[in-house]
């Protein structure tokens, strides 16, 4: 985000606090805000292109900007960078960023740790995949950091046990269809529309993280234990893994009344959310505060207090 961006923040400084109790008044002024997201139909992409229409439509603003990007990492740079305003951050990327600039506005979906294995391979559990060939998802996409513990928590390392390749969400589907790989790991909404369309046709599978998924927790307190459930995909069974919540983020250049106001239109238009997609049933503005030990922007803690929430 250059001079013109900061420009356009401050004029917006000015009118978003009018326009959270009037929905009405001046734009964002000559640049629109810009949300940095996800891979094309996955759920960061989903939910941003739904909060775009959210925001244009409660705050009478020029239409936000939707940027594809790789995930959680990408997005972290871009808002450090100024290229971005808004972005969705996982919360292991956001608690390694803690003492950084970013700040949340609230706390968004969960994203749900996949592996992803062909029906034939044989692999059972994460501790099979040693000398395999294994995705880790692309650079910058957020899954890496996740795959790394899940496979630390096996007793695996990234760097010497398995055969590791950074590969993009779409990369790693091909490749697993071809052959040219063992397994693949992912981390996303529910349901994420690439896994489906893989599953679909029967010839791959989810690899259960019971075994590894308490210890991961214990070791790093932003995950969750918690269970892909039956049916999601093709799985008649629920499939334990692990849960990453996600936040919707910016930095401590976002103006507090601009923050307060995109904070109020997330859940003023939840329902929007929903329809774009299922994951956004998460979204509640009773646990939307809870980003510990991320800190909340001042702006969004202005919200949450107004609609009661003591922070």
């Amino acid at each position: 985000m250059g001079a013109t961006r900061r420009t356009a923040l401050k004029l917006a400084g000015g009118s978003l606090a009018g326009l959270a109790l009037t929905a009405c008044g001046p734009d964002f002024g000559p640049v629109p805000l810009a949300i940095t997201s996800g891979s094309p139909g996955a759920v960061y992409n989903q939910l941003a292109l739904a909060l775009a229409g959210t925001w244009t439509d409660q705050l009478k603003i020029e239409r936000p900007a939707v940027q594809l990007s790789a995930g959680s990492g990408q997005n972290v740079t871009r808002l450090l960078e100024e290229r971005a305003d808004v972005g969705f951050v996982a919360a292991d990327e956001a608690v390694a960023r803690a003492a950084s600039p970013l700040r949340a506005l609230s706390r968004m979906h969960f994203d749900y740790v996949h592996v992803v294995t062909s029906s034939n391979s044989g692999l059972a559990t994460v501790a099979d995949l040693r000398g395999c060939r294994v995705s880790v998802g692309s650079e910058e996409s957020g899954v890496d950091l996740v795959a790394r513990r899940v496979l630390e928590g096996a007793g695996l390392d990234a760097d010497r046990d398995v055969d590791a390749q950074r590969l993009s969400i779409d990369q790693s589907i091909d490749a697993l269809a071809r052959g040219s790989l063992d397994a693949l790991f992912w981390s996303g909404g529910l349901p994420t529309g690439q896994i489906s369309a893989l599953l679909r046709g029967g010839a791959a599978r989810l690899v259960p993280l019971g075994d590894v998924a308490s210890g991961v927790v214990d070791r790093y307190p932003e995950y969750e234990p918690g269970e892909i459930p039956a049916y999601t995909y093709t799985n008649p069974d629920a499939v334990p893994t692990l849960l990453v919540p996600n936040f919707l983020m910016a930095t401590t250049r976002m103006p507090n009344d601009v923050a307060a106001a995109l904070t109020r239109a997330v859940f003023d238009g939840r329902s929007a959310l929903i329809a774009a997609s299922p994951a956004a049933w998460a979204i509640d503005s009773r646990s939307g505060a809870d980003t510990a030990p991320v800190p909340l922007h001042e702006g969004a803690k202005s919200y949450f207090r107004s609609i009661g929430r003591e922070l």
